[in-house]
C-alpha cells in the first residue's frame, strides 16, 4: 500500500514501510492479538533498530496501532497521520460485524467478487486497477488473519485511546467508507487537525503519490 510513497517521502529521511503481523508477508499469529499487541510488535522494531525519534502513518488498522503506539511511547514518537481511521457508531459496528471476514470461503467465489465490487465502489479517481487487484490479493493472502484483525479493531475502545494521543496528529478526509468518521476522529484527539481531500478516494497513494508526500512533508516538517 505505501509502496508509490517510499520515494517521494524517502528521498530525505528514512522511511520504513512494515507488514503487520499476520498481513503481507509478515508471519501469522496463531492466537487472538489486540491492537495493544500489534503496537508492541511495532515497538520491537523500533527497538531493533534503535530509532530515538519516528513519525508515523497508519491506515485503517494501521492507524489504530498507530495511535496506540503514539499512546505507550510518547517520547519516542513525534507526529502522526491517520486516515480511515475506524471510528464506528454502534449501528455502523453491527453492520461490521456482520459482514464475512475470510475471503475465499464461498465454492462460487461470491465472497470475493462482492469484495472486487466493493472496492470498485470506493476506488478513488485516477487510482490504477491494478493497484485495486494488489490490494485483493493482500486481502485474500490474509486469510484468517482478516477475522482476527476485524476483532482487534472492533474490541478496541477507539472513543476511550485517542483523547490519550497527545503528539501533533493530522487527521487526512478522503472519500472512501470512512468519509464520515475523520470529523469524529478529529474530535477525539487533542491535538490534532482535519484536512479535507474530497479530489481523493480510496487508493489515493497510488493515484497521487507526490501529493501525499507534500502533505506529509509540510505537516512533518513545520
Amino acid at each position: 500500500m505505501f509502496a508509490p510513497i517510499l520515494k517521494d517521502v524517502g528521498h530525505d529521511r528514512s522511511v520504513y514501510a512494515l507488514d503487520l503481523p499476520g498481513h503481507g508477508t509478515s508471519d501469522t499469529p496463531t492466537v487472538r492479538y489486540s491492537i495493544a499487541d500489534l503496537a508492541s510488535a511495532i515497538g520491537d522494531f523500533l527497538d531493533s533498530l534503535r530509532l530515538r525519534s519516528v513519525d508515523l502513518f497508519g491506515h485503517e488498522l494501521g492507524a489504530l496501532v498507530a495511535a496506540e503506539l503514539a499512546i505507550a511511547r510518547p517520547q519516542q514518537v513525534r507526529k502522526v497521520v491517520l486516515w480511515g481511521v475506524p471510528l464506528y457508531t454502534a449501528q455502523e459496528r453491527t453492520a461490521v460485524l456482520q459482514q464475512p471476514t475470510r475471503l475465499g470461503a464461498r465454492e462460487d467465489g461470491g465472497d470475493v467478487i462482492d469484495e472486487w465490487r466493493r472496492l470498485l465502489e470506493h476506488r478513488g479517481p485516477s487510482v490504477p486497477m491494478p493497484a485495486l487487484a494488489e490490494e485483493l490479493a493482500d486481502r485474500l493472502r490474509a486469510g484468517a488473519s482478516t477475522a482476527r484483525a476485524l476483532a482487534a479493531a472492533v474490541e478496541y475502545q477507539v472513543t476511550e485511546r485517542l483523547p490519550l494521543v497527545k503528539q501533533p496528529t493530522q487527521v487526512l478526509r478522503v472519500r472512501d467508507e470512512f468519509w464520515d468518521h475523520a470529523p469524529r476522529v478529529r474530535s477525539a484527539l487533542p491535538n490534532s487537525s482535519l484536512l479535507d481531500l474530497p479530489d481523493y478516494g480510496r487508493g489515493f497513494l497510488s493515484a497521487a503519490p507526490q501529493k501525499f508526500a507534500s502533505i506529509a512533508r509540510e505537516f512533518l516538517d513545520r
